[in-house]
């Protein structure tokens, strides 16, 4: 018979997947880290060790005679686990820009090879196809989303310098798991999600790319030509064979709307699946922030406010849409920023609901008040230099 062990100040090292966190953990700044009661796995207890953490108190379901850890204290035995829950990162953590990075570039490497020989024309080339390739990288990309407040620095930092498909849909699938953490998903909800997000324009692979990368406006033939991509995508992965229905599910419907107004289907509220309401405002945001051959970059301060008001307008799911405000917000309060008037300074301030209201500081202590009727506002993030990103 065995009980839930809570362990006071087990080492780093001697930390095992499948252990809970009793208390916050915080970095050398005092900035939390982890939440309390966040599932330990083999890339936290890494990102743990990298961060050179101390020792920390954990829960672990134990059996009876199971040798405790060598420094550590087993100060109590309980009944039954009952209220402990995986929490996400909730503070953001530079030193991790480099275990971000390197994951990032080796997803773009396996990513852009199965996208290569998706749109190949040769039955040989489409059959060395490896669709378990894409649920390794997701499961890579759910446990890095447990750093929640690193991933919309990875999206807006990271150099861009492959197709912006490739790009598109690793930060896609980022947005919706840590989207889908802040919602307190399962693990399989989470996997299933980002799997569904970074697969949810595969269609676009059977488009035209005469097409794709036009620069002029699509004529209403190469529009709907556009828009059938989810259509395309959905019965590719369909004969697949290999795929769930809600992944299948989100793909098709990433496009649509609460309201009825979105495509192909235009089903509405009733119909939405849950993994399509989270790719929806992933994809829009991230199709807002990024630069395209088609279309305006926005910075990240107006696709916020585009995503309130589609919210407000009952287009978006609200928790869902809430849970990435909340998350554009933390990010960005703190950023340096450039006005449209050529002014450089850092955002202090700025509406928790992301709306009009900011101010920025620039180094000689001037403020800045924003607002829709001052006649200035937020032209761009001015990134981070790497020494600035590792604290230095």
């Amino acid at each position: 018979m065995g009980g839930m062990a809570v362990i006071r100040g087990c080492a780093v090292d001697e930390l095992r997947p499948g252990m809970r966190l009793v208390e916050p953990v915080t970095d050398g700044c005092g900035r939390m880290i982890l939440k309390p009661g966040t599932e330990l796995n083999h890339r936290v207890i890494e990102i743990l060790g990298r961060l050179h953490i101390g020792p920390v108190d954990v829960v672990e379901w134990r059996e009876e005679g199971m040798a405790p850890p060598r420094r550590a204290v087993v100060s109590e035995i309980v009944e039954r686990e009952s209220s402990w829950h995986p929490g996400p990162f909730c503070s953001i953590v530079d030193p991790l820009w480099d275990l971000f990075r390197e994951h990032y570039e080796g997803w773009m490497v396996r990513l852009k090879r199965q996208f290569a020989n998706l749109q190949a024309e040769s039955n040989e080339a489409k059959e060395e196809v490896l669709w378990n390739e894409f649920e390794a990288v997701v499961s890579e990309i759910a446990d890095l989303s447990l750093l929640a407040v690193q991933v919309l620095p990875c999206i807006h930092f990271m150099s861009r310098q492959e197709e912006y498909l490739v790009h598109h849909s690793l930060n896609v699938s980022l947005l919706a798991a840590m989207m889908a953490r802040l919602l307190d998903w399962n693990e399989q909800e989470v996997n299933e999600v980002a799997l569904s997000a970074l697969l949810h324009d595969v269609g676009k692979l059977q488009v035209p790319e005469e097409i794709l990368h036009k620069t002029e406006s699509l004529t209403p033939m190469e529009m709907r030509t556009v828009q059938g991509h989810a259509v395309l995508g959905f019965r590719l992965l369909q004969e697949a064979g290999v795929f769930p229905l809600p992944v299948l599910a989100g793909v098709l419907q990433h496009h649509e709307r609460l309201d009825g107004s979105g495509y192909p289907i235009s089903v509405g509220q009733a119909k939405m699946h849950a993994y399509s309401r989270v790719l929806a405002i992933a994809d829009m945001y991230d199709a807002m922030t990024s630069k395209k051959m088609y279309g305006k970059q926005h910075n990240p301060f107006t696709a916020a406010r585009e995503l309130r008001r589609d919210m407000s307008r009952d287009r978006l799911d609200v928790p869902a849409t809430r849970a990435l405000l909340t998350q554009i917000h933390q990010f960005l309060v703190g950023q340096k920023v450039r006005l449209d008037n050529g002014s450089e300074g850092w955002l202090t301030q700025w509406d928790e609901s992301c709306g009009e209201n900011a101010v920025v500081m620039d180094k000689r202590g001037r403020t800045y008040l924003l607002n829709d009727r001052c006649g200035m506002a937020i032209q761009t993030i001015v990134q981070p230099r790497r020494k600035e990103m590792l604290g230095d």
